[in-house]
This record gives structure tokens, sequence and C-alpha cells, in this order.
């Protein structure tokens, strides 16, 4: 049996339920039996469209028809749109985060986090090496 969002004059905002086959008969307040206001509520769509587009930072496109969209997958078939809180979007953030730690681990940092936290601090040192190196044969000459 549907619940309906219905507006009494005397009661305020009331949930009713009823049958679909009465749904030309109007709704009634659970309370006074009064003939109440249906309220039709504001649909969310999915997908892209003119005043809501639909854009994809990672392959930098924006869509404003679910058409473009399908044309779109259909052309890139190794393309595949998941959920941020879907297992597979989870696994592939997991395994690229381990890759990227890998990497760092290769260039004597612990993780991605060391890496942003020391970068500044190696590279004023690089700086500051290139600085009397090149002091230095200055000097020399």
């Amino acid at each position: 049996m549907p619940l309906y969002d219905a507006r009494c004059v005397d009661h305020g905002r009331q949930e009713v339920f009823q049958l679909l086959a009465h749904f030309e008969d109007g709704l009634r307040c659970p309370v006074c039996d009064k003939e109440v206001l249906r309220i039709v509520s504001p649909v969310t769509q999915a997908g892209p469209s003119d005043d809501r587009p639909l854009r994809i930072k990672q392959i930098g496109k924006t869509f404003t028809t679910k058409t473009q969209l399908k044309e779109y997958l259909k052309e890139n078939s190794d393309c595949e749109m998941v959920s941020s809180s879907s297992s597979q979007w989870k696994d592939f953030k997991h395994t690229a985060r381990e890759n990227a730690d890998g990497y760092y681990k290769q260039k004597g940092y612990r993780d991605k986090d060391d890496y942003k936290r020391n970068i500044h601090k190696d590279m004023s040192e690089r700086k500051r090496e290139a600085a009397s190196v090149a002091a230095a044969a200055k000097n020399k000459s």
C-alpha cells in the first residue's frame, strides 16, 4: 500500500496510506478524516542533464545528456563507471596506494605522506648543495 505525503489544514503534514486503486478518491487526514492536499515531492534525476552536467575529472569530459555518456562508454569499452563506495573502486584505490608507497620506498621514503612531509627539506638541501658546488667552481676560476 503506497505511502503519500499530505497536508491537513488543521494537523499539518501527515503520512497517509492509501490503496493505489483508490488514488483518485482523494486522501483523508488520519487524525480528523478531513480531505487533505497531496504533496508531490521533487524527484531527483539520475544522470547528466543541461542544468546538472556530469563531469568526470579523470577523463576530462563533461556530459549533458545520457546519450553522450552512453556513446562515450560504447566507443571506449575499456572504460567503466563505478561508484566510489563499490568494492571494485576500493580495491583499485588500495592497489594504487600500495604501488605508490612502493615507488616512494624505492626513493628512500616510508610512504607518500613521508615524501610530502620531507620533499621541501630535501629540495632545499639539494639547492644548497648545488649552490655550494657552483660557488666552489666559481672560486677556482
